[in-house]
Formats: C-alpha cells, structure tokens, sequence
C-alpha cells in the first residue's frame, strides 16, 4: 500500500523529529557501510589473488575438447617452469623462469628455451623466432589457476593435477 501524500509528509516529520528513529537510520548506514568496507578487504587479501609462487607450484592441465587443444604448466618451487601446449598433431613448448607481480596478480613467463625451432614445409624449413616471454594476469583458488591475456582478452582455466 503505497502511503499518501500526507502520510509520507507525516512520516518524514516523524523520523526527523524522533531522535531513536534518526539514530537507527543513522547506524543502519553506518553497519551497511562498515560490510561494504570488510567485504572490499576480503575480495582484496584473499586466496584468488595470491600473488606467492608456493601457491603455484605444481602440475596445471588445460583441456578444450571442441578445439582439439590442451595445455600442461609445471612450476617448480625454484621460480622455473616449463610449459607444453598441444593443438591436434602439432605442439610447442617452453621453459624459463616465472616472475610474479601483483597491482593486478601478474606473472611473467621468461622465455629461456623452446621448441621447435623450425618449421619445415615443402619449400623447405623456416627458423622460428621466439618472443620473450608470455604475461597472464593470474588467480589461484586451491586446485583452479586462472590465467588471462589481458591484450588478446582469451582465458584459460587449469585444473592442478600434482
């Protein structure tokens, strides 16, 4: 039931001149606020945005049935890693050290070692030039590790098998 035009008006009367009315309203604002606030430092300091290699030490898969591609990332508690990717018959892999960042989690593959190095067609073989490294922004929560390539906007999420 929606009240009147001069209930309403009697109501707002009501909360301003009752000082019990005004405070409730007044600490209502004050809890919603104070949950806004320890929500935030929760979303903030939580696992999903671990940026410490221990968390990711371990064997990762990436599988995507319809495109017939899979991704297998082993990080060692070293700071190395090495990384296979499979798309059909063909595959490519590197290897190098890991560098974390965070302001958003960020990791940095240096590339040090990959393969192949060339790719032979029927006119012949071509040497393969190789970027310097890979970046993923990252979140870990236990067995899930989200990577996305915030300048090509792809998502990968791997599972942790070891």
């Amino acid at each position: 039931m929606n009240p009147t035009p001069l209930a309403s008006k009697s109501l707002r009367m009501f909360i301003l001149c009752c000082p019990s009315v005004r405070h409730f309203h007044a600490v209502r604002r004050l809890c919603i606020r104070s949950i806004t606030a320890l929500a935030l430092i929760v979303a903030l300091t939580s696992p999903a945005s671990a940026t410490d290699l221990k968390d990711l030490v371990g064997v990762w898969q990436y599988q995507d049935q319809r495109a017939s591609f899979s991704s297998e990332i082993v990080i060692q508690s070293g700071g190395r890693y090495s990384k296979l990717d499979r798309s059909g018959s063909q595959q490519s892999w590197i290897s190098g050290t890991i560098v974390l960042m965070q302001n958003p989690p960020t990791m940095r593959l240096n590339i040090q070692d990959y393969a192949p190095k060339e790719w032979c067609g029927p006119l012949g073989c071509t040497p393969i030039r190789m970027i310097a490294a890979e970046t993923y922004q990252f979140k870990v929560n236990r067995n899930e590790l989200q990577l996305a390539d915030p300048q090509n906007g792809g998502v990968w999420l791997y599972r942790r098998v070891q």
